[in-house]
């Protein structure tokens, strides 16, 4: 099928001619999509394949996924939410159709909040795949009533065990997730990617450490016999609580210097998309002006005052 970067121009072709209803390019689209997946996947059956196929068909072509992956932002009276992501650029000017850095907001009950990021293995297409391929699990669950941050990293991972696990580290993805519920916050940090919470009121600036390997890496036996589990912290959320995290697309670059996303963080607290903006300016300096061949996700929650 070609290099990431022909796949993306070809995908998106697609894509754009299906929402057009060209029935045979959304065939053809199907059979990317299932090439993708499940190539030297043994033993998925039929109807599992038909499903995860058929769930991220409809986010390509009906849901419009990667447009709306760009950018995401919610407010009520108990938060304040917003999420911007980034795609890799090609060799030349244009980016990625599909990227493997998404964000993800669930509102799961009154005054209740799930969110996070994903970093998906690869470029473009792939790590697009492997992405909404965690993103149908996770609909499934939150629709099942599974909210609570470690149970849902520990499910995916064993959904992912499942479907890929006749070869075992071949897809995977890092996490976030957080779920804000009664004042508190819960928040898990798998396979990499900063976090970090700021409370103005007690002016503390404490990072959500990461812990155990990216989702899909192991089995959850694995995972037992390494001893290297998923953890969870807690956080009380006072007024002015903020929490902003993003992937490695942003903190593994040459020279990065975290104290200086702590004074881009208390120095605009409360403004969101100067926090982004500057966050991204940031480590779109250390690229030294060359081609980022690195995708980025960025999100910010914060408590009004």
């Amino acid at each position: 099928m070609g290099n990431s970067e022909e796949l993306d121009s070809t995908a998106m072709e697609l894509v754009l001619q299906a929402r057009r209803g060209d029935i045979r390019k959304r065939q053809d689209l199907k059979a990317i999509v299932k090439d993708v997946i499940f190539k030297g996947q043994p033993g998925v059956s039929s109807t599992e394949i038909d499903s995860l196929v058929g769930y991220i068909l409809s986010q390509l072509v009906t849901g419009r996924y990667c447009e709306r992956n760009l950018r995401y932002s919610y407010e009520d009276d108990n938060m304040v939410y917003a999420a911007r992501s980034v795609p890799a650029l090609k060799k030349g000017s244009t980016r990625y159709f599909m990227s493997g850095d998404s964000h993800f907001f669930y509102r799961v009950g009154e005054g209740q909040y799930l969110m996070g990021r994903m970093d998906g293995m690869g470029h473009g297409v792939e790590a697009g795949m492997t992405v909404l391929v965690a993103r149908k699990y996770m609909d499934e669950l939150v629709d099942e009533g599974t909210c609570d941050p470690k149970l849902l990293v520990e499910n995916l991972n064993e959904r992912f065990s499942c479907i890929f696990g006749g070869v075992e580290g071949t897809r995977f993805t890092t996490m976030l997730v957080s779920l804000l519920k009664n004042r508190r916050v819960l928040l898990t940090n798998v396979g990499g990617g900063d976090a970090f919470v700021y409370c103005p009121s007690k002016e503390t600036f404490e990072e959500v450490e990461s812990h155990g390997l990216p989702i899909g890496v192991l089995s959850p036996h694995d995972i037992e016999l390494l001893n290297q589990p998923y953890t969870e912290e807690e956080r009380m959320v006072l007024p002015g609580f903020t929490l902003v995290s993003y992937t490695d697309g942003i903190n593994e670059r040459e020279d990065f210097d975290r104290d200086r996303i702590k004074r881009v963080i208390v120095g605009n607290v409360g403004n969101i998309s100067l926090i982004i903006s500057q966050i991204f300016e940031y480590a779109g300096k250390l690229s030294d002006g060359a081609d980022d061949s690195t995708s980025s996700e960025e999100l910010y929650l914060r408590i009004p005052d």
